[in-house]
């Protein structure tokens, strides 16, 4: 699982929107990621952020010519990778959930509602009001 300090809000609730959580509940396991210019990699998901790009461990570069190359860290950029290879014992639903709750702090996805122009020219004019009665002293003044 993706440590939520580690991301930012915005971050935590774009992977939590999307399958790229899926990929970080992989953090830690096996897995071969087919890249876009035919490449295949081995290795262990260390890190992925929420904009897809992973970081494995131990991991082995396998060329067309089926020449190899090993790498004790990889970092691969997401617009790069074309298919995840999940593994059998994957089970899909239980750690996507587990991984959404993680990343939203156990809580639901929540929308912000949206506050009337009126209701927010309010709320601005009575901090305005306690501003100025701060500054003043405890004296209210007009601006």
């Amino acid at each position: 699982m993706a440590a939520p300090g580690l991301f930012t809000k915005t971050e935590r609730y774009n992977s939590a929107k999307s399958l790229v959580c899926l990929l970080q509940a992989m953090a830690g396991r096996p897995t071969i990621i087919e890249l876009r210019n035919e490449l295949t990699v081995c290795g262990t998901v260390a890190m992925v952020d929420s904009n897809m790009n992973v970081t494995l461990t131990k991991s082995t570069l396998r060329k067309l010519n089926d020449e190899s190359v090993e790498y004790e860290q990889l970092f691969i950029h997401g617009n790069q990778i074309r298919y995840v290879q999940m593994p059998d014992d994957f089970n899909v639903s239980v750690l996507l959930e587990r991984q959404v709750k993680g990343l939203l702090g156990g809580g639901e996805v929540t929308k912000r509602k949206r506050m009337s122009r009126a209701r927010l020219n309010r709320q601005l004019e009575e901090k305005a009001i306690v501003r100025a009665y701060k500054l003043g002293k405890g004296r209210a003044t007009n601006t």
